[in-house]
């Protein structure tokens, strides 16, 4: 696909999006009536569309034909709109895709590289970088400047002061204490 058709498929995408959304809203709530003939009319606008686009895609073209009877109830409608777009988003999210992917391809291709090589020069960039810049921090390192490498020690702390003695009781020397009560000496 070129660069237009691309862009055509793309917005074709975000159209059956919206229309998926819409409908999807409309079963969940239970609001299909009257929703059904203007969802049908909504698909086969888009359906066609994607025609013009893409003539040769079968897919497109021979599968995701929508056929409803008019009769039907306005669920059965939105439930088959609902599948057709489901089916129409996979299924142009996966041409984008491939048509990503080779594109990406062509371009490195292109230039001269396959992933591998790119890989491998990114490498080499990367270790290249960390050796300069690892010896420029290498460089600027003296080792021998300082005259001692080892902080100097701090002062001891002062030693604390020694208890006090405790007083003694007072001693009597051959004197005799009077009992109290006057019974007997002590």
């Amino acid at each position: 696909m070129d660069e237009n058709q691309t862009k055509a498929a793309q917005q074709l995408l975000l159209a059956f999006k919206s229309l998926q959304r819409s409908v999807e809203k409309g079963l969940l709530t239970g609001i299909a009536e009257g929703a059904g003939t203007t969802a049908i009319r909504s698909y086969v606008r888009l359906q066609e569309r994607a025609k013009k686009l893409l003539p040769d895609d079968f897919f497109i073209g021979d599968v995701l034909i929508l056929d409803v009877n008019e009769d039907e109830s306005d669920n059965k409608k939105l439930a088959q709109v609902n599948l057709l777009s489901s089916q129409a988003v996979d299924y142009l999210e996966g041409l984008d895709k491939a048509s990503s992917r080779a594109a990406t391809g062509a371009d490195f291709v292109d230039l001269g590289y396959s992933l591998r090589d790119l890989g491998q020069e990114i490498q080499d960039q990367v270790m290249n970088m960390t050796r300069k810049t690892l010896k420029r921090a290498v460089a600027n390192i003296d080792i021998n400047d300082r005259k001692d490498p080892f902080p100097p020690m701090p002062p001891a702390p002062p030693h604390a002061p020694a208890e006090p003695e405790p007083p003694s009781a007072p001693s009597y020397s051959g004197s005799s204490v009077e009992d109290p009560l006057g019974d007997n000496e002590i």
